[in-house]
């Protein structure tokens, strides 16, 4: 393994300080991608200081950054657009990451303790959310594009940004955590995600298209790049949907899992704007259970709800072997939505509860089974292509939309 800035907990992968490789698939930038790294490691700053537990530190992370700067940045693409409109705000990530920070908005009107979901929300605002709008911000702006050098300056710093400085505080991370979760591990690497294996290998591609000036491949490579964020998410989604219940079952606290689901949701809620009617009754369970403002309570059919949702409203280029099965589905009962055998006083808990994954690991560390988190894990489908392609793509269910 080398050092450099992509780190040795990048489990699996041999990691430079320009690139990285996963089984048969490298890619190495050749551009200053150093801006891009700046956003990732003030990310990771943000993470540390809510490890202190010191909101103020937290606050002076975050605040006036070029990490605020990421969140707030107004991109021309169709993404910034769609997540624009569907949040009826400009600032639709900044302003959900102060809300946590200073205790308002929803995380004050919260039924009992908004610490957790805070602390959950800060982070994944600021590691992922971030991270997949400033993915795509470089990454879309390629389709079309037929001058080589701004092609590659582009992306060189999508694919750092979904690697990161550390990959700790990257999406990179976030799908380890997720494969650890659902059993979808590369099949060139067993210790790497089928998703970074994917979006690696897309990225590898597309450089060696745009060294042939097959410029017009790119739109597939994009898309690949896009359909493997998307079901990191919803895998995400998904699991806290099923923590929420099993908290619920067992009366334990619940604000750490439903504001990380909450964040992971945010990620991809957008592509649900337009879910056909036959599974708007599981949408709305799903806007239900991360809605801040209302309590999680009985029935415990989150899950179930979620995985209906889900499971049959798969967006062009996700299947369902990408997302694969939850390593607690066969001890779900749905529709039901209990146990199949109730484990006497076992309450699911957060991946981490505190600054750890699901494992008992610290979160973040890409490292397989330890599943990210602050309190719980790191983490949390969409009708639409997801970050939108300036083409219009076709839905599994028959319609169209833009990304």
């Amino acid at each position: 393994m080398k050092t450099g800035i992509f780190a040795a907990a990048l489990a699996g992968c041999v990691a430079s300080a320009s690139g990285a490789t996963i089984g048969d698939a490298t890619y190495d930038t050749s551009t200053d991608v150093s801006s891009v790294l700046a956003i990732s490691e003030q990310a990771c700053a943000v993470k540390a200081a809510l490890g202190e537990g010191d909101w103020a530190k937290v606050r002076t992370a975050y605040a006036g950054t070029v990490l605020q700067d990421a969140a707030n940045s107004v991109d021309d693409n169709s993404y910034y657009e769609q997540y624009k409109e569907f949040f009826r705000d400009p600032q639709f990530i900044d302003s959900t990451v102060m809300h946590a920070i200073e205790n308002t908005g929803d995380f004050a009107k919260m039924p009992g303790d908004s610490g957790g979901a805070r602390a959950e929300a800060t982070e994944k605002g600021a590691v992922d959310q971030i991270a997949v709008k400033t993915v795509m911000r470089y990454l879309l702006p390629v389709v079309g594009q037929t001058d080589a050098a701004v092609i590659v300056e582009h992306w060189d710093k999508a694919f750092t940004a979904y690697m990161g400085k550390d990959n700790s505080c990257a999406v990179y991370a976030r799908a380890q955590k997720r494969a650890s979760n659902y059993g979808t591990w590369s099949a060139a690497d067993d210790k790497v995600a089928a998703a970074n294996y994917n979006v690696l290998k897309a990225f590898a591609d597309g450089a060696a298209a745009v060294g042939a000036k097959e410029f017009n491949k790119l739109e597939g490579f994009v898309e690949t790049i896009q359909s493997n964020i998307q079901a990191i998410y919803i895998q995400a989604s998904l699991r806290y949907l099923y923590l929420l219940d099993t908290d619920v079952i067992a009366g334990a606290a619940t604000s750490d899992h439903q504001g990380e689901g909450m964040a992971f949701w945010r990620v991809i809620s957008p592509q649900y704007d337009e879910t056909p009617s036959a599974y708007q009754a599981q949408l709305t369970a799903v806007n239900v259970a991360y809605d801040l403002t209302k309590a999680p309570v009985a029935p415990t059919t989150r899950y179930c709800h979620g995985k209906d949702l889900f499971m049959n409203t798969l967006p062009t280029g996700v299947t369902a072997a990408m997302i694969g099965t939850f390593e607690h589905d066969a001890e779900w009962k749905c529709p039901e939505g209990n146990y199949v055998n109730p484990p006497p006083g076992v309450a699911a808990k957060d991946d981490d509860g505190t600054a750890k994954d699901d494992d008992g690991k610290k979160d973040d560390d890409g490292k397989k089974g330890d599943d990210d988190k602050m309190n719980d894990d790191d983490d949390g489908a969409s009708m639409k292509s997801m970050f939108a392609l300036p083409a219009i793509i076709a839905m599994a269910f028959g319609t169209a939309h833009m990304f």
